[in-house]
């Protein structure tokens, strides 16, 4: 807790930045809609940790997909999800997943659609920031 909030944070080393997040709980955040602010930067980063056995999942398609099919089995062992594109393969069922997952994750959502983020109960907004040594994801 920091001045009575409660601040998930996580430290996570992959070559050749560390990936520090720290946000206020679990939920749902959007990563907003401007370019070039390292949204893809992050969401490699994360594939890298997640092709390691960290407890991350990054994600993108340009098609529809079953979100329930495409995340591991066992979302009890994920605490960080990133959705890259999301508006590309948002449909109902995906979103009422994530509602529900949102509950005991941080999910990370980039979308290009405003009528996408408004189907979603998001808790807010995330900036993140490429230092020396890190990207720093924040909100």
């Amino acid at each position: 807790m920091k001045n009575g909030v409660k601040v998930l944070e996580r430290e996570y080393l992959v070559y050749p930045h560390k990936v520090l997040l720290s946000l206020s709980d679990y939920g749902i955040y959007t990563l907003g809609g401007q370019g070039a602010t390292g949204k893809t930067y992050l969401r490699k980063q994360l594939q890298k940790l997640q092709n390691r056995g960290e407890s991350v999942f990054a994600f993108i398609s340009s098609k529809p997909v079953d979100l329930q099919r495409v995340l591991p089995v066992n979302t009890s062992k994920i605490e960080i999800v990133l959705l890259d594109r999301f508006d590309l393969y948002a449909n109902d069922d995906n979103i009422s997943f994530l509602q529900d997952l949102a509950e005991k994750v941080v999910i990370l959502i980039d979308s290009k659609s405003e009528c996408v983020l408004r189907k979603l109960r998001v808790k807010g907004c995330c900036n993140i920031t490429l230092e020396e040594d890190c990207i720093r994801v924040y909100g």
